[in-house]
């Protein structure tokens, strides 16, 4: 046997761990069946299922367990799982009369053990680094229904249960990305307050329409660039979205485009002059749904947007003026501990150019020539940010599924312009890293971005890599991410 393979044996002492949806494993049980809202709290039906590759995640280190050499413990079921590590790879086995087994698929080995009764099951994939570490990457998950939107929940803590919040982890749709597990979730146009029990066995939701809104489009898609990102969908807040409409309307009756209002002229209210104008992100030229697209092509504006901490957005336009406030609702709960990069890691279909915006981030002799589509990491709530460097590399093809990136294409440097809270160009940096090309991205291309930094005190570093689509911007070439404006 090669060195570095796994081992799954039966011994004399029975020896033996952008955007595509799971699709179901051999023998796993059917999805489902979705559960009417409006009827208070009710069943919640989760089936067992296993992902075609493991997810990945913002909120948290990356999802599985180190095994140290030469043997240890895998703390899943009774007892766990021992496995030992030689130079033959790694062996995972049970003690005889234990009511558990192991079976393997490849690189992939199932666990099964009896919990009171019940069947239970986790699949994991036991992968090995550079450096001939062992890990073991749970892809075992909970699949259900809200409304039209499958969900996986994800046992992202690694310790056999599916409910515990901000440690495990759901994917929403189509999405790659995992958002922490909350209490009260946003999942299409619902709200929706769980109950989960450890195993998904009776578990209970109260599902909930969200209150319909004109704004609820626009709130739709930029739910579901936040999940694509790993970041919580969140609902409209009325007030907010009321000062919002009124900011625009402000805006449209005086063929204005600032943030502050003017209480000498017609539509002047101090809600839209303080919540929808000086608090907010402000569009022209697009349609609500399009401003969301056009604000994610930023660099300063994207953050109103893919804050992780925000609660609730307010959203108000008039014809193709917008106006949005994800700020006043923010708050910190010192959760969030790892930087949100955007685009998120394994994205792919990546708009490929820079939307224009006031503050500049482009220095001046840059001028307002076309540039490519920003590359950030922002930090909520860590700290001052020092020493931080990034580069951005276009290489030739995807990196294998949960491959170690020292392992990737080298690839080719990307010229641009780099930034960071040390070194802003505008805002002191919004306490980001930045990197935009001089150039649009190239179509259909995969790119890593590698950035280093000491956030709070702490040294580390971030690499990952997406891939661009055919378009400049969302909506085709020549759709345009209307005007961003800046404020006075």
């Amino acid at each position: 046997m090669r060195a570095g393979a796994i081992q799954v044996s039966v011994l004399v002492v029975l020896s033996s761990f952008c955007w595509t949806g799971p699709a179901r494993a051999a023998g796993a049980q059917a999805p489902a069946p979705p559960v009417a809202p409006g009827a208070g709290e009710a069943d919640f039906p989760l089936s067992p299922t296993d992902l075609p590759k493991p997810p990945v995640a913002q909120f948290a280190p990356a999802p599985g367990l180190a095994l140290p050499a030469p043997e240890g413990r895998i703390p899943l079921g009774p007892d766990g799982f021992r496995y030992k590590v030689d130079k033959f790879g790694i062996q995972v086995f049970v003690q005889p009369g234990v009511a558990k087994s192991v079976t393997r698929a490849g690189e992939r080995v199932s666990l099964r053990w009896k919990d009171g009764g019940a069947e239970r099951q986790a699949t994991v994939e036991l992968r090995q680094d550079k450096d001939k570490n062992w890990r073991a990457v749970p892809v075992s998950a909970l699949a259900g229904t809200v409304g039209d939107v499958p969900i996986r929940i994800l046992d992202w803590n690694f310790n056999g249960a599916y409910n515990d919040e901000f440690a495990d982890a759901v994917l929403m749709g189509e999405s790659r990305c995992a958002v922490p597990l909350e209490k009260t979730m946003y999942i299409g146009k619902f709200k929706v307050t769980l109950n989960l029990t450890p195993s998904g066995a009776r578990s209970k939701a109260a599902i909930e329409p969200m209150p319909d809104s004109p704004m609820m489009p626009a709130l739709l898609h930029l739910n579901m660039r936040r999940a694509q990102a790993g970041l919580p969908p969140r609902p409209l807040d009325a007030a907010l979205s009321a000062a919002c409409h009124a900011h625009a309307h402000y805006r449209v009756v005086n063929n204005y485009f600032g943030h502050p209002e003017d209480p000498k002229k017609p539509g002047y209210t101090k809600e839209g002059h303080e919540l929808g104008g000086m608090s907010a992100i402000l569009s022209n030229g697009r349609s609500s749904v399009g401003a969301v697209d056009g604000f994610l092509c930023t660099f300063l504006h994207r953050i109103d947007l893919i804050h992780p901490d925000t609660d609730a957005f307010g959203i108000g336009s008039e014809g193709t003026i917008t106006s949005i406030n994800g700020r006043t609702k923010r708050r910190s709960l010192g959760r969030w501990e790892y930087p949100v990069l955007y685009p998120p890691p394994e994205m792919e279909g990546v708009p490929l150019a820079f939307s224009h915006e006031m503050p500049n981030p482009l220095p001046p002799e840059h001028g307002n020539g076309p540039a490519g589509f920003p590359v950030t990491a922002t930090f909520p709530g860590r700290g001052k940010v020092t020493g931080a460097s990034g580069e951005l590399l276009s290489i030739g093809r995807m990196p294998p599924d949960g491959s170690d990136p020292e392992s990737w294409p080298k690839g080719t440097p990307v010229e641009g312009y780099f930034s960071s809270p040390e070194k802003p160009t505008a805002l002191g940096n919004m306490n980001s890293i930045c990197f935009i090309a001089k150039q649009p991205l190239q179509p259909n291309t995969v790119y890593v971005a590698r950035m280093s930094y000491n956030a709070g005190g702490k040294a580390d570093s971030r690499v990952w890599w997406f891939k661009t689509g055919s378009a400049a911007f969302p909506g085709g070439p020549g759709g345009g991410p209307g005007r961003r404006i800046p404020r006075k």
